[in-house]
């Protein structure tokens, strides 16, 4: 059974670009929730905003769009950002959907080891 993502505020909603193709980051943070839509092209500068935002993500949840960065940029803005609680992805139909797999990038044995041996 799939696991349901968090509801978006229909304010968000209309802000949020849906298009298929971004072309600069945008962040946007209500509540507990992140809305990060970024394209492939600037997956640097996503890690970057992520690890620079660090202290308002905390304990909040990641939504990223339908084009997204890539694992290897995730895991690197992941390790260095505490407190994740949680990724989501947003399909050009608007779901929401979980992703199970980089979830198990947010635990806390997995960053501990991985800033050891990739950061540090």
């Amino acid at each position: 059974m799939p696991v349901q993502g968090p509801t978006v505020p229909e304010s968000l909603r209309t802000e949020l670009t849906w298009e298929r193709a971004f072309t600069q980051v945008a962040l946007h943070v209500s509540s507990k929730v992140v809305f990060l839509s970024i394209c492939t092209a600037t997956e640097v500068a996503a890690e970057d905003l992520i690890v620079s935002v660090q202290a308002a993500v905390c304990h909040q949840m990641l939504l990223l769009g339908e084009a997204c960065v890539a694992d290897c940029a995730l895991e690197r803005a992941f390790a260095r950002v505490d407190s994740l609680v949680g990724f989501y992805r947003v399909g050009k139909d608007r779901s929401i959907r979980a992703e199970p797999a980089v979830q198990q990038l947010l635990t806390t044995s997995w960053k501990n080891s991985y800033v050891r041996s990739h950061l540090m």
